[in-house]
């Protein structure tokens, strides 16, 4: 895995932040999905390797804002197929008037590999501020997050999105005695189908070895430096299509990559991939 970081598969693993309009009722959700893409990518930049991924996740949420997840990675061209995988707990708290638009949250990842390989992450911190628009149109995140291991990277994500609805239908019963099923579930039993695409901004922060040289007594000597280095090292636009059916997600999205093109590598370049995901979820 030394030729292919997991920074942005990482990223996907953990889905966005939920908010429970629950009331004084506490709701507590179980969260499974699946995700699969048609290339990997760290930085935006395509790896030596092209192979598609697979990632399924199962999650634990209430709306006292606790969040409990297992995720694991399948990576096509590995001899380790089912090499990554992760715990996270989090907490999320909202806050501002009756709608509570704005949130913070904390994320603690802890990542497991298959087989041991220097230069890897095997902790995440994470530390991010959202702001939801009272029509659930905007959403809005920044988040820090901290990679621990062999090495150290700090990264900074901004992301912005807007949800267009193509078409929404409630499906309600005639009576609720007919129904057979309580008022909280009526509320969202219904079908949705919209278009809500994502700008995403990378910063990373990171140390970088460098070999120097200098001249001393007429001898050419040669010295291990270090320095930080931080920027954009990559924009991510993400155009995805929802259909959601009762608690039932389908995602199909058109994704492209703008990685920072201020060197020559010749992986340094726009790219693009498609997603698939299928989530989901169920009181209990």
């Amino acid at each position: 895995m030394d030729e292919i970081e997991l920074e942005d598969l990482i990223t996907e693993l953990f889905f966005e932040e939920n908010e429970f309009n629950s009331g004084s009722e506490r709701i507590d959700i179980i969260y499974t999905s699946i995700n699969f893409n048609s290339n990997t990518f760290y930085e935006g930049k395509e790896g030596e390797i092209r192979q598609f991924n697979l990632s399924p996740q199962i999650s634990y949420l209430n709306s006292n804002g606790l969040s409990l997840s297992y995720s694991a990675v399948y990576l096509e061209e590995f001899e380790n197929k089912w090499d990554l995988m992760s715990l996270s707990a989090g907490y999320s708290k909202y806050f501002g008037g009756n709608d509570k638009n704005f949130g913070v949250h904390g994320f603690y990842n802890k990542l497991f590999y298959a087989k041991s390989t220097e230069n890897l992450y095997n902790d995440i911190i994470s530390l991010s501020l959202s702001f939801n628009s009272s029509n659930d149109k905007l959403y809005i995140s920044n988040s820090g997050n901290f990679y621990s291991g062999e090495s150290n990277l700090f990264q900074l994500v901004s992301s912005f999105s807007y949800s267009f609805n193509l078409s929404k239908k409630r499906n309600f019963k005639n009576s609720l005695e007919d129904s057979g099923i309580n008022k909280d579930y009526l509320k969202n039993n219904y079908q949705k189908f919209n278009f809500s695409p994502i700008l995403n901004f990378y910063f990373n922060s990171e140390t970088i070895e460098f070999d120097d040289s200098f001249v001393l007594f007429g001898s050419k000597n040669f010295v291990v430096n270090n320095k930080t280095a931080f920027g954009i090292v990559n924009t991510q636009i993400k155009l995805p299509i929802r259909y959601n059916l009762n608690y039932l997600e389908i995602e199909a999205s058109y994704n492209l990559n703008f990685p920072n093109l201020s060197n020559s590598d010749s992986n340094n370049k726009i790219n693009s991939y498609f997603s698939i995901a299928l989530s989901y979820f169920f009181g209990i």
